[in-house]
């Protein structure tokens, strides 16, 4: 899917998907973002990025590069490869869902689920931790936390700020949800 909406982009979106996946890795590897972006404590300031796919599809194409790449940086030692590849397909999956919303607050909903719900398996099995009812959901409700928290705390407020300014939605490009 993502390498068929590659194909049909133009320069100019190639050239703005590869700038935001480069500010999504930045806003999550650097520090101090990086020191709460990982693990059971998520926080990644990098997903109100989340709210461009709202605006325009083809931006998921660098929200999940941006993850592929900032996961790959993660502190999971010989699990990072499974994490890129499976994190990046959970967030192609909760941005795909999210692009075709058409009510913000209810698209932003899958982020927060199905990351919840991926990493409340894969922390524990990547930590060596077992997989109890305790553990897994103690991870669910901390990244679901992580996630509500920058996704309706950040995202949300630059979502109503920029949906009503034209310069930026004509800068990104805004094809849908434009009100």
């Amino acid at each position: 899917m993502i390498v068929f909406m590659i194909n049909r982009l133009t320069t100019q979106q190639l050239i703005s998907n590869g700038i935001i996946a480069a500010l999504y890795v930045i806003l999550t590897i650097t520090p101090p973002f990086n020191s709460f972006a990982y693990l059971g404590i998520q926080f990644r300031v990098s997903e109100a990025l989340l709210m461009l796919v709202f605006f325009r599809k083809d931006y998921l194409i660098a929200i999940v590069v941006g993850t592929f790449i900032a996961n790959v940086f993660g502190p999971l030692g010989s699990f990072v490869w499974i994490d890129a590849i499976v994190g990046s397909f959970i967030t192609f999956l909760a941005g795909y869902l999210l692009g075709r919303s058409k009510v913000f607050v209810v698209g932003m909903i899958f982020p927060v689920v199905f990351n919840a719900l991926y990493l409340a398996i894969f922390l524990p099995i990547a930590l060596e931790l077992p997989l109890t009812w305790p553990v897994m959901s103690g991870f669910g409700f901390s990244v679901a936390l992580g996630q509500i928290v920058v996704l309706y705390g950040l995202g949300f407020p630059l979502y109503w700020l920029f949906r009503r300014n034209p310069y930026f939605l004509r800068l990104i490009g805004a094809t849908q949800n434009v009100r």
